[in-house]
């Protein structure tokens, strides 16, 4: 082989790598593109849980409270007129009684 024909294989491996490399390149961009687009969507996520869905949550918790507590009052308010019905009950079996030993 002559050093022409070795030059010209020479030239032709390092055309081909080129192309190799121009192709690796263009496959390099698009998965920097792809990355970029899904840091892009990762930020707009955590933007929206922390200014939405956080938000949201916070007021479903303050209103279960505010339902926690009323139906406290509400168990305790029940349970003072359960009482008072008793004791109601009590003194009219008192009376009837009086009333039937007249």
């Amino acid at each position: 082989m002559t050093d022409s024909e070795k030059l010209d294989s020479i030239l032709e491996k390092v055309n081909n790598l080129d192309e190799k490399l121009d192709c690796l390149d263009k496959k390099v961009r698009i998965v920097e593109s792809d990355l970029r687009e899904v840091k892009e969507r990762v930020i707009r996520t955590d933007i929206t849980v922390e200014n939405e869905i956080r938000v949201n949550i916070q007021r479903v918790a303050e209103g279960h409270l505010d339902l926690s507590r009323k139906l406290n009052e509400s168990i305790r308010l029940s349970n003072d007129v359960k009482d008072r019905q008793e004791i109601q009950d009590i003194y009219i079996n008192m009376h009837d009684n009086k009333l039937k030993a007249l």
